[in-house]
């Protein structure tokens, strides 16, 4: 299977794992004035499309292969946390933690399906 197929399935995976748990951390964590359900999906497609590419397509020639499933998802975890701080105002340490709990699935469920 071509890499860039790989790439649109892991995509589509991570949008259907990513999403649920950010929609589950917004109503679990977000006790008054949560942004609507609409709003927290488009910001996860969005989180995702702009930094998965990067984990596949641009980091890999940047970073120490040994440790690159580590830094590469250090650094997209702290660029969806700003994003999700930026488009759902939420507050940075949570943005970190649900960040963190969405990646964290994503990944494992990636590996375990490997």
């Amino acid at each position: 299977m071509l890499y860039e197929t790989l790439f649109l399935i892991a995509l589509c995976r991570s949008w259907l794992i990513e999403i649920p748990v950010l929609l589950i951390c917004v109503q679990v964590f977000w006790k008054t004035g949560r942004p609507s359900p609409a709003r927290v999906i488009g910001t996860g497609l969005i989180a995702t499309a702009l930094t998965l590419p990067y984990l596949w397509f641009v980091f890999p020639p940047y970073l120490d292969m040994r440790y690159y499933p580590l830094y590469g998802e250090l650094i997209v975890i702290g660029i969806e946390a700003a994003l999700y701080w930026g488009f759902l105002g939420m507050r940075p340490r949570l943005a970190v933690m649900v960040s963190v709990l969405a990646n964290a699935a994503s990944f494992a469920v990636g590996w375990f399906l490997a």
